[in-house]
């Protein structure tokens, strides 16, 4: 693909026309979780034989009010991808997912330790998720897919260095993984007890990703930017509460990644119409647009566009830049973003 993906008739196009476009157009996703990207219907096939045969079990298990619930239910769910066999079929199934929607580039984010504590074995782990790509890639409904690993902040400095070697241990060998970053709950640690293992990663060739802001106060942004030298940083949202901080985020151009229905949906933020994303992008705040988890969510990156221009009257220009953000704030390489990206 050469020059910027975003066609020129788009551009120039308004309204509903906007709206109805969107699923021609090609998208990249920056901000979708591996594990969060398992809808029931998908978990419902996986687990059919392990005693959870109703569709209201399987409903139960994702079900949440707020973001300490969503944890919950996230691991409740995770507890049942029990055998490698599994990731072939989830990989598979998000490869296909997201071709569908003409993303055309992907970082998934994947927490390694979520499957190995439960005794599986992290290379075979990924070997089956590689040979789901595999085969949806040979029904030709595959976009190109890196990896970022991450580690739960919950889980403190241990696990994170655990999930550091395990990044640069497959890094090393070919497999596709640009960064390393943390999730899970941001305010159970300081980010001091991280800055270790985000220096090996960064020593080590990785990019450096980070949850912060996505609940609370400022604070943890401006650790992410300080302390742990976040590349990227996804939600970001407690920025809008500190007008120095988004001016160092537009002057540094440190992206975040916005998941607009995510945010409502954990309450951290009390409506769609709420959400202050437009201020940041007001305020030079480079931002992207992400599904974060749409198993559990409902929603992927077409629907969350759609959703964004229909709610905020959006023009071309502003999805178009939201795409191209995509490209320019990405982990590829500079050669790549130079052939994807804007023209």
């Amino acid at each position: 693909m050469q020059g910027c993906p975003i066609d020129r008739e788009f551009r120039a196009m308004k309204g509903k026309q906007v709206s109805n476009f969107i699923s021609t157009l090609p998208k990249v996703e920056l901000h979708i979780h591996f594990e969060g990207s398992v809808w029931p219907t998908l978990l419902a096939g996986i687990v059919k034989d392990r005693g959870i045969s109703s569709g209201e079990q399987i409903r139960e298990l994702y079900r949440f009010g707020d973001f300490p619930g969503f944890l919950q239910a996230y691991r409740r769910v995770n507890e049942l991808l029990s055998r490698p066999e599994d990731f072939y079929h989830i990989a598979r199934a998000i490869a296909r997912r997201l071709a569908g929607q003409r993303i055309f580039y992907a970082e998934l984010t994947y927490t390694p330790l979520l499957h190995t504590r439960q005794g599986l074995d992290h290379d075979e782990t990924m070997g089956c998720i590689l040979e789901g790509f595999k085969a949806a890639r040979l029904e030709g409904k595959c976009p190109r897919i890196n990896f970022i690993y991450d580690t739960a902040r919950q889980w403190g400095s241990e696990a994170a260095l655990e999930t550091v070697e395990l990044a640069t241990g497959d890094l090393d060998s070919g497999l596709p993984v640009v960064a390393f970053g943390v999730g899970g709950d941001e305010l159970s640690a300081p980010a001091r007890e991280l800055e270790e293992a985000f220096l090996l990663a960064e020593s080590r060739g990785l990019r450096k990703f980070v949850h912060a802001g996505e609940l609370g106060e400022a604070g943890p942004v401006w650790e992410a930017v300080e302390i742990l030298r976040a590349d990227r940083i996804g939600h970001g949202i407690a920025a809008i509460k500190d007008e120095k901080l988004m001016k160092v985020l537009a002057e540094r151009q440190i992206a975040l990644d916005i998941c607009l229905t995510s945010n409502v949906l954990t309450g951290a933020v009390k409506s769609f119409t709420e959400h202050p994303w437009m201020e940041l992008i007001k305020a030079g705040v480079p931002v992207t647009l992400g599904s974060d988890d749409p198993g559990f969510f409902g929603v992927w990156l077409e629907d969350e566009l759609k959703k964004a221009v229909q709610t905020w009257n959006l023009d071309a220009g502003l999805v178009g830049q939201l795409i191209d953000n995509g490209v320019r704030y990405s982990f590829l390489s500079a050669k790549e973003k130079k052939a994807w990206g804007p023209g």
